[in-house]
């Protein structure tokens, strides 16, 4: 018997035809399909999201390192001025004068 005549027996006893199972197998692929488009759209709009935070974090830590480096800037400058400072020499004398006289 050829093979379409078996196929033909087959979906006669079933009472489907061809066409009928080529409909379903079509609206079974595409509900697959569908579910794995929700799937990966929800995959994306995880990453998405978790990218997001993590530009927003890395921005933050920027602006942060930033100011850190201003403020050390600023604190090394100061430093500067006290050791170029009159009074600093003056300073210098009476630590060396202290030491001298805990001996």
């Amino acid at each position: 018997m050829p093979d379409s005549e078996k196929t033909d027996l087959t979906t006669a006893d079933h009472g489907f035809d061809a066409e009928s199972l080529e409909r379903e197998m079509d609206r079974l692929s595409l509900d697959q399909a569908l579910r794995d488009f929700e799937i990966a759209n929800a995959r994306v709009i995880d990453l998405t999201k978790r990218l997001l935070e993590a530009n927003a974090q890395i921005r933050s830590l920027t602006e942060e390192a930033h100011r850190a480096r201003l403020v050390v800037q600023m604190k090394a400058r100061l430093v500067e001025l006290v050791k170029r400072s009159p009074f600093a020499g003056i300073a210098k004398k009476m630590r060396d004068r202290l030491r001298l006289l805990a001996r």
